[in-house]
């Protein structure tokens, strides 16, 4: 059974042959068969290059914003501290 690649499977090269051929006016359909992924991974690359170029393809990071949690507060460690 043939496993097409999924949106984070696809590589840079992959990405730019999918803007040059949106560019030469093929359809999604066309250059998902073209480069073996699916129609999905095909609009997600091309949307996200048109919203923001080049740098629209780096994965955002799922680090948290804050760089340290909120403390817990010392009446709540100390319930735990008393369980």
């Amino acid at each position: 059974m043939l496993v097409k690649p999924t949106a984070t499977q696809t590589d840079d090269k992959d990405r730019v042959r999918m803007v040059e051929l949106r560019k030469q006016g093929w359809t999604d359909r066309a250059m998902a068969q073209r480069i073996g992924c699916s129609v999905w991974t095909v609009i997600r690359w091309v949307k996200a290059f048109a919203r923001g170029g080049w740098d629209a393809w780096a994965y955002p990071s799922c680090a948290p914003k804050t760089s340290h949690p909120l403390p817990t507060p010392e009446a709540v460690r100390q319930r735990i501290r008393e369980i």
